[in-house]
């Protein structure tokens, strides 16, 4: 379940990746937050993947969490991209619908990490107990 979940999470970090350079390439100003954004995007494709080979439980957690931060600085500066002027509205919600989904995948995978990491722990106690 939670290997189908996250080459979903890829497939959607790498399209959120796509519209974040697609909604962008008309800017001319501000390169500083536009690079920002797009090393951003391109920070949670990679964080996603390299969470997808990584077997620690404790190292999923941090590249997950690391990503929901990302995405959040991504929205944060398509909000400011909407409010000088440089994306229309349309182009912000887009980007802030894909980029809250993504959130919402990587905290579900995150509390499926918990949860096994609890059973994990209560089988390890079992097997010790006896």
């Amino acid at each position: 379940m939670r290997e189908y979940i996250e080459v979903q999470i890829i497939k959607k970090a790498n399209e959120f990746f796509s519209l974040v350079e697609e909604k962008t390439k008309k800017i001319k100003k501000y390169s500083n937050f536009l690079d920002a954004m797009r090393e951003d995007s391109m920070e949670i494709v990679s964080l996603v993947s390299m969470s997808y080979e990584t077997y620690g439980e404790n190292e999923r957690l941090e590249c997950y969490k690391k990503a929901i931060k990302l995405c959040e600085n991504v929205i944060f500066y398509a909000r400011l991209f909407r409010e000088y002027q440089r994306i229309t509205n349309s182009s912000y919600k887009i980007i802030k619908c894909q980029g809250d989904l993504l959130i919402r995948l990587l905290e579900g995978l995150i509390k499926i990490e918990r949860k096994n990491k609890v059973k994990n722990q209560y089988l390890f106690s079992l097997k010790f107990a006896k």
